[in-house]
């Protein structure tokens, strides 16, 4: 009976690991002038999603494309743990260490001038895991009502 519940107990590892390890992150970066798809885990959001698991809506701007950029920034700059690794005239990747575990989370802005919106897309950069329990999602949503909150009538 020990060595049934150890062969179990190592095939449960097996699958659960193999589960854990199959999503590959979402590589960072434009492709054909969009920010790329999510992978399949939950653990990502993007405002190109229209619905679903990993919707999140675009952050919106009235004023002019320099206004709002900087004010995406200096909202970015206030947050802990953040690095900005690449500040485009279009496209920002900031990277985000999740304290709790010290992995790496990337988000990505990318700005439409003729929608006057700001595409987003967030994901961990690990390979490992299924679920993010909403840090990403949340993160988004912060970051939106910071940067909603900053706009002048």
């Amino acid at each position: 009976m020990k060595l049934f519940n150890q062969i179990l107990f190592m095939m449960i590892i097996v699958v659960i690991t193999s589960g854990c390890s199959s999503f590959r992150p979402k590589a960072v970066g434009l492709k054909d002038g969009r920010l790329q798809p999510c992978p399949p885990a939950p653990k990502c959001v993007s405002s190109y999603y229209a619905k679903g698991i990993h919707h999140v809506k675009p952050l919106r701007y009235r004023d002019s494309r320099a206004e709002a950029y900087q004010r995406l920034i200096n909202i970015i700059k206030s947050m802990k743990k953040s690095e900005i690794v690449t500040a485009d005239p279009d496209y920002i990747h900031v990277q985000f260490e999740v304290t709790r575990i010290k992995w790496i989370d990337n988000t990505e802005f990318l700005f439409d001038d003729e929608e006057k919106i700001i595409h987003v897309s967030s994901t961990p950069a690990a390979k490992i895991g299924f679920w993010d329990w909403g840090e990403n999602r949340r993160r988004v949503k912060l970051i939106k009502s910071r940067f909603e909150a900053d706009i002048k009538d």
